[in-house]
């Protein structure tokens, strides 16, 4: 529509109107598309910040801790204490630890990630705490084993796993109490499992222990995470699993002795002369030598009798005599030593 003195300018604006409108209009779907991938973002990132804080502990830090100082080694973990004695994040998750609430634990997987990561904590720190021994004349020396720790006087009849490790949900615990939360019975079939399993998740700071992941257990993965500390653990052939093929002997970690009654039960609860291959077939058709596992198989229901077990290698995943050494040395002489 002209009007006489003004239509030009009319068209002008109309036209410069529906312009803008075609551009809003082309952009709108790549908006959309911006504005659902940010929405996605966040709540991926609320769901994994609730994932990884138990409790109202921030689990994210001790996460950020097991990436940061252990590290794989020939298919076993290896610890960095000297490092991890000096870091800020591992010494602000103990204090959460120390404050947090468990009856915000809701579920059996939420119970089992809380005291699992609890207890690796502890071990850790117990290492880095205590890096030196005493015997019984007072004599000190490098850390050897965590059984090594409150072996001195007055504490000589006070196991390393009984005594009071540190202090969680507001009460102190030793590494036995943990256990025993992690023991505590269940009546779903998951949460049997996770109690069955966690044997095969916690650390002792030794050679022979299964492997400390350098990641915090969480809720959502967790099945995923003991599936794969198992697998892990027993393709080690230094302290999981090895198979003697010339006289199919099978040797096995001393964790499937110690457990055996309770990973059979797991899977053929309540049958007599019953294999703790059973519970190990599904992990060794992931790994082993499709000829040894043949012969596994032949012999399935008489190889318990050519079974043994490794001699569990208490000594620690690494050496601590740096950390040690600043304990007995003057500040000058700890300098020279990296502390």
């Amino acid at each position: 529509i002209r009007d006489r003195s003004t239509g030009e300018k009319k068209t002008q604006t109309i036209s410069k109107k529906f312009s803008l409108f075609k551009l809003i209009v082309s952009y709108m779907p790549r908006f959309c598309i911006t504005l659902l991938f940010l929405l996605v973002c966040v709540l991926v990132s609320e769901v994994a910040a609730d994932d990884l804080q138990l409790g109202r502990v921030n689990f994210t830090l001790f996460d950020n801790v097991l990436r940061e100082f252990v590290h794989l080694v020939d298919n076993s973990s290896v610890v960095d204490y000297v490092n991890l004695s000096k870091s800020i994040e591992f010494h602000n998750f103990t204090r959460e630890l120390e404050k947090a609430n468990t009856s915000l634990l809701n579920t059996s997987e939420e119970w089992a990630a809380f005291w699992i990561n609890s207890y690796n904590a502890l071990v850790l720190q117990n290492i880095i705490q205590n890096p030196c021994k005493q015997d019984l004349f007072g004599n000190c020396g490098v850390l050897e084993s965590i059984e090594q720790i409150g072996a001195q006087q007055p504490a000589l009849l006070v196991k390393a796993f009984s005594r009071i490790s540190g202090r969680v949900a507001g009460r102190d615990v030793s590494l036995d109490d943990i256990e025993q939360n992690l023991q505590k019975p269940n009546t779903t079939l998951v949460s049997n499992m996770l109690r069955i399993y966690y044997p095969l998740c916690i650390t002792k700071a030794s050679i022979s222990s299964p492997n400390l992941l350098n990641r915090a257990f969480t809720p959502s993965k967790l099945v995923e995470q003991i599936h794969n500390a198992t697998l892990l653990f027993l393709s080690n052939p230094q302290k999981g699993s090895y198979y003697f093929r010339e006289t199919k002997q099978l040797r096995l970690s001393e964790i499937f002795d110690e457990y055996y009654y309770s990973f059979i039960d797991l899977v053929h609860p309540g049958f007599e002369n019953r294999s703790i291959l059973w519970f190990l077939l599904p992990y060794f058709r992931e790994f082993m030598n499709p000829t040894d596992l043949e012969q596994i198989l032949t012999n399935l229901n008489h190889v318990n009798a050519t079974i043994d077990y490794f001699k569990f290698d208490w000594k620690l995943n690494r050496d601590v005599k740096i950390l040690c050494s600043c304990l007995l040395y003057t500040s000058d002489a700890a300098d020279d030593l990296l502390c």
